[in-house]
């Protein structure tokens, strides 16, 4: 649970940035696919730090990695609320949140998944919930405050406080695995910052962990684009913003739901076909999402929001199946590698395709054909065999 109210404020960044778009454009004049680029900064940072963070909590725990993130993250907020050039909102919304995100998600879940060798998938679903009920709770809260309270800075003053008031005193409770308490007492030698990095050639090198991060690559592309665009491209059909903001909350109930039972399920028909369900789920919302008929939008977030849910916990569970869990925070940090630039690539996409043609419909067509290479990929893996670690690590 604790892992889950961690993801829940920690999470904040990620589903909250479309209730901004509008507001701060309006304000400031700046097109979709800048503002798009702070985004994209936000993941690159976090494609280069996600595997010493992880590499860091393998060895000396991850509430040393945990606590000073999240307090950046709420100082990150509170500076956004301040923001007046876009340079400044490139150095705060892109490399320090990116900075500030590279640890917590790779870190948390890795963590219960150390903690759970039985019932892995449940437990990870149950955790990663959190993240869930951040799109619950935060985007309809955030456009509510600027919609009817002081505008979009005060809803950053208000996130920011909540981060600080809640995320970083829970952090304090975060307890390291037994491997990790092992190796404290064995002791431990300086590692530069990006050792982790010289493990990446042979990583990819690796037929599964490069299919596996490839596939994830495709998967964010395509979310990414969705959560970060999803309120424009409602609002864009003539539908209120506090609809699509309604909207945001159900597809945040959906993976709520999602992460619990595709976890779940992943415990008893594997974590390959429970990936290819999810993929499966997230390429059907995308065909909904072009038809553009009201109903079916709302249908469409409901299987995006399973889809995608379900997913997210599976990055972690996916290679404990594979490779082990002995270097699972490593591991778990390089594969993430391939989420977080599909991370920069779909939001970024989303917002110059629209600047350039004036919808969406194009970005939401290529997300497609990467969702279409996304289920392929997935029926192509193999079955998991965790002895490949060896090969790797030795």
């Amino acid at each position: 649970m604790l892992g889950a109210v961690l993801l829940l404020m920690s999470n904040i960044q990620n589903n909250s940035f479309g209730v901004f778009f509008k507001p701060i454009a309006a304000e400031f004049n700046w097109s979709r696919g800048t503002i798009s680029g702070a985004y994209a900064v936000r993941s690159i940072m976090l494609a280069i730090f996600a595997v010493p963070m992880g590499y860091f909590a393998d060895r000396y725990g991850p509430r040393r990695i945990i606590l000073p993130s999240l307090a950046l993250f709420g100082v990150c907020y509170l500076l956004s609320g301040l923001i007046t050039q876009l340079w400044q909102f490139y150095a705060v919304q892109g490399v320090l949140l990116g900075l500030a995100a590279a640890g917590p998600w790779v870190v948390i879940i890795s963590t219960v998944a150390k903690w759970h060798d039985k019932r892995r998938g449940i437990a990870l679903g149950i955790t990663s919930a959190g993240t869930g009920l951040s799109s619950v709770i935060f985007p309809p809260l955030a456009t509510a405050i600027i919609t009817n309270l002081g505008g979009w800075q005060d809803a950053y003053f208000a996130l920011g406080l909540m981060i600080l008031a809640v995320a970083v005193p829970a952090s304090l409770f975060v307890k390291d695995p037994p491997l990790i308490q092992e190796t404290k007492k064995l002791g431990t030698q300086h590692v530069h910052p990006f050792a982790a990095w010289i493990l990446l050639p042979k990583l990819l090198g690796n037929r599964t962990f490069f299919l596996i991060t490839l596939m994830f690559l495709f998967l964010y592309i395509s979310c990414n684009l969705v959560v970060n665009h999803l309120v424009n491209f409602i609002t864009d059909t003539g539908i209120s913003a506090l609809t699509a903001a309604g909207m945001v909350s159900v597809m945040g109930i959906a993976s709520t739901s999602g992460r619990l039972v595709m976890g779940f399920i992943s415990d008893r028909i594997g974590t390959k076909m429970d990936a290819f369900a999810c993929v499966a789920m997230v390429t059907v919302s995308l065909l909904l999402l072009l038809l553009k008929i009201p109903v079916l939008l709302w249908v469409a977030v409901v299987f995006f929001g399973i889809g995608f849910g379900g997913a997210a916990p599976l990055v972690p569970a996916i290679i404990g199946d594979y490779f082990g869990t002995r270097k699972l925070s490593t591991l778990t940090g390089a594969a993430v590698i391939g989420a977080n630039l599909g991370a920069a690539i779909g939001p970024l996409m989303g917002g110059v395709l629209f600047d350039a043609t004036g919808s969406y419909f194009w970005a939401i067509s290529i997300s497609l054909a990467f969702m279409v290479t996304a289920l392929f990929i997935a029926m192509k893996l193999p079955a998991p065999n965790p002895s490949q670690e060896d090969e790797i690590f030795g």
